[in-house]
């Protein structure tokens, strides 16, 4: 409604009809829509991650001021994503010239586990962290297991694949194997960046180096005091 409105101020091109002129926002919003209803349908967003996403790309406002209340409060969320950005728009154009878009993006009905670890690592809260990561360690140990995998088998594939998922989430997570493309990305990367981002990038880097660390402690001490509990 908010995008329509500004439509709606703005003056037309001429001979443009002011409903023309709304036709990109209502596809927007329609696309949105889908896109997001499509995503709960296939369980790969929850109800809650659907309606937040439409709302948050179908109202610029609401955008706005998210963007607005994240760097006031978490230059380290800001700094990610800026760094996140900048991989995206080297890759696009990456991929154009290679045919080689990056490496690891989990994806499934797990994503809608992963995206609140995602968000609690970004937002740096580590209780909500450890929460996130034993609730998505049991969803697959309870898929494997259902597949018929033994049970000791199913925790070590579960705990292996959050560790990928985790290592995923990293500033430059697409340019991060060691493989010869990787390597060739990076090399390209490197000559196409410039020192401004260069430096943003490195600063993003090390605060997520340090943040994980935390993230990795809370993850163990929720697990022993899991098992503590058990016992009192």
């Amino acid at each position: 409604m908010l995008g329509m409105l500004t439509n709606t101020i703005g003056p037309t091109r001429r001979g443009e009809s002011i409903l023309s002129s709304f036709e990109p926002v209502i596809l927007r919003n329609v696309m949105g829509l889908f896109d997001n209803t499509m995503a709960f349908w296939n369980e790969t967003k929850t109800f809650m991650q659907a309606t937040s996403d439409l709302s948050t790309t179908s109202i610029v406002l609401v955008n706005h001021a998210n963007r607005a209340y994240t760097k006031a409060t978490n230059p380290f969320k800001t700094n990610y994503k800026r760094v996140k950005t900048i991989e995206r728009a080297f890759l696009t154009e990456y991929k154009e010239k290679t045919g080689v878009s990056g490496s690891y993006t989990p994806g499934g009905k797990i994503s809608a586990y992963y995206r609140p670890l995602r968000e609690a690592i970004l937002s740096q809260n580590y209780k909500d962290v450890a929460k996130a990561y034993w609730a998505a360690y049991h969803y697959l140990v309870d898929i494997q297991t259902e597949m018929g995998e033994p049970l000791g088998e199913a925790k070590k594939d579960a705990k292996q694949q959050l560790n990928t998922v985790i290592r995923s989430m990293a500033p430059l997570s697409k340019m991060s194997n060691n493989s010869t493309e990787g390597r060739l990305a990076r090399k390209a990367f490197n000559e196409w960046i410039s020192d401004d981002r260069a430096y943003l990038i490195r600063k993003a880097t090390k605060e997520w180096e340090a943040n994980l660390k935390k993230v990795w402690l809370g993850i163990n001490d929720f697990n022993k005091q899991r098992k503590m509990d058990k016992y009192f």
